[in-house]
């Protein structure tokens, strides 16, 4: 049966400070720079699960992150990558991390004060993606360190979450539906018919089916309207 949650059976963090020191299994994972450049931290995700029986599925994956420790002073986008070599959380460090994509496969803003969940939605979700992992940084060029709950806290409740989701190959996304504006509406001629006007006595002749007024009549000179209705209007209105 397909899972409904999955979580990390490796994690660890690695720290450019300390090149060549494993932080696997620890309680907290970190990402961004925290004292300056080369100080930056990313973390490590590693699921055991193998998608091969899904044949004719396809996938989408939700990554959920519990913050621990949060140092941002505005905001920061936190990328997710694709690991393609291989780790283990006992041995990794900086200077033998696995190479990743080139191109993050999910991202989310973090803003100053959030000690939340953060949901990431995963796109080009494959098996490697799971037998090799995830990995968390961030590009940022100021000292924010982050901190998200790792496998190794006493409270599996806040440890991250990889939550799958499959679907049929031919079951596609539904498109955005765009609304576009009403077109322009063209009154037929037989409604409105405008007269020429003279110097004096402009007319202007309209024709409804609702008994509304018959006609309108403007008088230039003494700024005055004058309607005719069977529906009790008004028999004269004077405009100042």
């Amino acid at each position: 049966m397909f899972p409904n949650i999955l979580h990390p059976n490796e994690d660890a963090y690695i720290s450019q400070y300390y090149a060549n020191s494993n932080f696997g299994g620890v309680p907290y994972l970190y990402t961004n720079r925290y004292q300056g450049s080369g100080d930056e931290y990313q973390s490590l995700l590693k699921f055991n699960w193998i998608f091969d029986h899904y044949d004719g599925h396809r996938f989408r994956s939700q990554l959920r992150l519990k913050i621990y420790r949060n140092e941002i002073p505005s905001s920061a986008t936190l990328l997710v990558y694709r690991i393609i070599g291989n780790w283990n959380e006992s041995t990794v460090t900086w200077n033998n991390r696995p190479a990743i994509d080139t191109v993050p496969i999910g991202s989310a803003v973090i803003y100053a004060g959030y000690f939340g969940w953060v949901d990431i939605n995963l796109t080009g979700f494959a098996d490697h993606v799971l037998n090799n992992g995830l990995l968390l940084k961030c590009d940022e060029t100021f000292n924010s360190l982050l901190g998200f709950y790792g496998r190794g806290f006493s409270d599996s409740s806040y440890w991250p979450q990889l939550i799958p989701v499959v679907a049929p190959a031919s079951d596609v996304e539904k498109p955005v539906v765009r609304v576009q504006p009403a077109p322009s509406v063209v009154l037929p001629s037989d409604l409105v018919r405008v007269l020429p006007s003279d110097d004096c006595d402009e007319r202007r002749f309209f024709r409804y089916d609702n008994n509304f007024p018959t006609s309108c009549r403007f008088d230039d000179c003494e700024e005055r309207r004058v309607f005719r209705s069977a529906n009790n209007f008004p028999v004269r209105r004077r405009f100042f």
